[in-house]
């Protein structure tokens, strides 16, 4: 009998989950395994790149109790043997529904990100409160898939989660194609035959990306040489409030914004740094992607992801995080000492598709 594994998430977002989630299923499919996907929506342009022998089971919700009775009759149904969610809300209403349905799927959760981080931002009645939702789904369910050595640390230095309860599953981000599809052509007018240094940073418009401190670090650049900067990334949350901040540092002419980009790799394989500003990571998909053509990173130094990824300091400068300056000197640095290729890529060599996969089915229980 085939194992089905079933995969839980609100929608496939343009950001680093829902494109994770994609490498997931071809990979797993590629294997033999039935593979399901669960979603709230499906609006998200990824749906044309998933495979098509995957099952998609539209719950239409994630409000935990309208969810539990499409979840209950998709369980009495389709019989998953383990199911992966990336949100608490969505393991708790699946552990209510795989009740109810008297199947045997086993629940796993993946941590995406450092929980402390969530929990710090949050008022300590509410802090209180998930904490004590999460330790209580973990400690019954004992199955917790965390993206990096950093995420799980977290969970038990910060959270109290048992080690013992945490396997680490590095994210599936080099695919066979990538290197095919840095090879596909580029029209952008900063890409010329004799263009200037391009910078490149690519991720959502929100307060985790600190995109204000990159701006500001490449406006610092801009004063002592010629350069330019493409960010890639859906142009919501606070993309209007970026604009406006370029226009104010007169740095307009040297700065694109280009939108969502289904092949970032093209940009990647043509730039000539890449930089990432953010306050906290779980992992860093984008910065393996970068490092995965040969592009030279630079990044903060934020909980937990760079730091693994760039073998501290090793691969890359890490600089404190909100600190414009050290940022552009870390931008200058690579511009002015660019590592070789081969090496940044070796760096990355485990991060693929299929090292993933293994970790996964082995988390699983699936590997043999």
């Amino acid at each position: 009998m085939t194992e089905r594994i079933a995969i839980y998430t609100p929608d496939l977002s343009t950001g680093g989950v829902g494109k994770m989630r994609t490498h997931l299923m071809w990979e797993m499919v590629r294997r033999g395994y039935e593979v399901d996907l669960l979603v709230a929506r499906t609006d998200s342009p990824l749906f044309g790149r998933i495979p098509d022998a995957v099952h998609v089971e539209q719950i239409g919700t994630t409000h935990p109790f309208y969810s539990l009775f499409p979840l209950v009759r998709y369980f009495r149904s389709r019989k998953p043997t383990v199911l992966l969610t990336d949100r608490l809300r969505l393991s708790k209403a699946c552990q209510r529904a795989v009740s109810w349905s008297r199947v045997p799927t086993r629940l796993y959760l993946s941590m995406h990100n450092p929980l402390s981080v969530k929990l710090d931002a949050l008022s300590e009645p509410k802090r209180k409160r998930l904490h004590g939702d999460f330790m209580q789904w973990a400690l019954k369910n004992d199955r917790l898939i965390a993206v990096s050595d950093g995420v799980a640390a977290d969970l038990v230095e910060h959270i109290g989660v048992p080690a013992e309860f945490i396997s680490t599953v590095t994210n599936p981000v080099i695919t066979p194609e990538i290197l095919q599809l840095a090879a596909q052509p580029l029209d952008h007018p900063f890409f010329g035959s004799h263009h200037d240094p391009v910078v490149l940073a690519a991720g959502r418009m929100t307060e985790q990306k600190d995109f204000p401190t990159l701006l500001r670090a490449f406006e610092r650049v801009r004063r002592e040489r010629r350069v330019k900067m493409v960010l890639l990334g859906d142009q919501a949350g606070h993309f209007a409030e970026l604009e406006a901040m370029v226009r104010t540092l007169g740095i307009e002419d040297d700065v694109s914004f280009p939108g969502f980009e289904p092949n970032p790799y093209r940009y990647m394989a043509r730039a000539d740094v890449f930089a990432l500003s953010s306050r906290w990571e779980g992992f860093g998909n984008v910065m393996v992607e970068a490092l995965a053509t040969g592009l030279p990173v630079v990044a903060t130094d934020c909980p937990v992801g760079p730091r693994e990824i760039l073998q501290d300091g090793a691969l890359g400068p890490l600089v404190p995080m909100g600190d414009s300056q050290a940022l552009a000197n870390g931008i200058m640095q690579m511009l002015d000492e660019r590592p070789a290729a081969e090496r940044l890529q070796a760096g990355v060599a485990k991060y693929t598709v299929e090292h993933s996969v293994d970790g996964y089915l082995k988390a699983f229980g699936l590997d043999g």
